[in-house]
C-alpha cells in the first residue's frame, strides 16, 4: 500500500519534469533572427507571434504544427482578430474559396454557388444558378398592371366610313421575369367593333413649315427679278424713243437743207 510519504515523493518528481520541460521551451524561443512578420519564433515550431499588421496562420508537417506570419490569408482560410494576436483559422464549409466565419461562406470553388454560408452544386428549389456572380438567385414570374382602357374603334387608320372595325387596349409589365421564372401574359388584346358609319373626308396634309418658308423666299426673289427686268425695259424704252427722235430730226434738217438748195438753183437758172 502507497502511503502519504511515496505520494508526495511522486507528486514532487513530475513538478520538477514539468519545470523542465517548461524551462527548455523557453531557451528554445528566438526573439531576433526570426522570419518576416515575427514578433517571436521557435526553432522548432517556426513563428509563435506575429507583428500586429499580420495574421499567424498554423500547419502540420507531420507530428508537429509550423506557425508563419502572413498579410492575407490563403484559399480555404478567414481572418480573425483577438486581443493579443490575429490568426488565420480553416474554414469548414465544403467547396469553399472564401470565407467569413468558420461556417460561412463567402465565395464558393468553381462550379459550385453560394447560398446563406453554404455551397450548393445545384440551387435549393426556387431559386435559380446565377454564373456570373456565382450565387444562388430567387425565381422571379412576371408581373403585369390591369389593362389600360380601350382605344377608339379603327379601321385601316380611320374611325368612320367602315362598318367593322377593332379596338386594342394593353397593360404594362411591373416586375419582369427572371431565369427559369414564368413569362409574361399577353400584353395586347384585340376585339371586333362596330365604326362610326358617317362619310371620312379625305385627310389634308399639314402645310410644311420649311416649305412655306422656301416658297415665300422664292416669291420675293421673283418679285425683285421682275421689278429689275421693268426698270430695264423701261431704260430701254426711253433710249429708244430718244434715239428715233434724234434721227426724226436730222431728216427733217435733211429735207429743209434740200429744200432750200432746190429753191437757190430754181432762181438762178431763172
Amino acid at each position: 500500500m502507497i502511503t502519504s510519504w511515496e505520494v508526495l515523493i511522486l507528486m514532487f518528481g513530475v513538478l520538477l519534469s514539468i519545470l523542465a520541460m517548461s524551462a527548455e521551451g523557453k531557451h528554445n524561443v528566438i526573439i531576433k533572427g526570426c522570419p518576416q512578420g515575427c514578433l517571436s519564433c521557435s526553432s522548432y515550431n517556426g513563428c509563435v507571434t506575429c507583428k500586429p499588421q499580420y495574421y499567424l496562420l498554423l500547419y502540420r508537417s507531420g507530428m508537429k504544427h509550423i506557425g508563419i506570419c502572413t498579410h492575407a490569408c490563403p484559399v480555404g482560410y478567414y481572418p480573425t482578430r483577438g486581443h493579443d494576436i490575429g490568426r488565420c483559422l480553416k474554414c469548414h464549409v465544403d467547396n469553399c474559396d472564401i470565407c467569413y466565419e468558420r461556417m460561412f461562406c463567402a465565395k464558393c470553388n468553381p462550379g459550385f454557388y453560394s447560398h446563406r454560408g453554404k455551397c450548393y452544386e445545384k440551387c435549393p428549389d426556387g431559386m435559380y444558378e446565377e454564373k456570373q456572380t456565382g450565387d444562388c438567385k430567387p425565381t422571379t414570374d412576371c408581373e403585369v398592371a390591369e389593362w389600360n382602357d380601350w382605344g377608339p374603334c379603327m379601321r385601316e387608320g380611320k374611325t368612320c366610313g367602315r362598318k367593322w372595325g377593332e379596338k386594342i387596349r394593353t397593360r404594362d409589365v411591373t416586375v419582369f421575369p427572371t431565369k427559369q421564372g414564368l413569362p409574361c401574359p399577353g400584353l395586347l388584346e384585340a376585339q371586333k367593333c362596330k365604326v362610326n358609319p358617317r362619310f371620312c373626308p379625305e385627310p389634308t396634309e399639314a402645310p410644311d413649315k420649311d416649305t412655306d418658308k422656301g416658297d415665300s423666299k422664292k416669291k420675293k426673289k421673283d418679285k425683285r427679278r421682275r421689278k429689275r427686268k421693268r426698270k430695264r425695259k423701261g431704260k430701254s424704252n426711253s433710249r429708244t424713243k430718244v434715239s428715233n427722235d434724234r434721227d426724226n430730226k436730222r431728216t427733217s434738217t435733211r429735207r429743209n437743207k434740200d429744200k432750200s438748195r432746190d429753191r437757190t438753183m430754181s432762181s438762178l437758172i431763172s
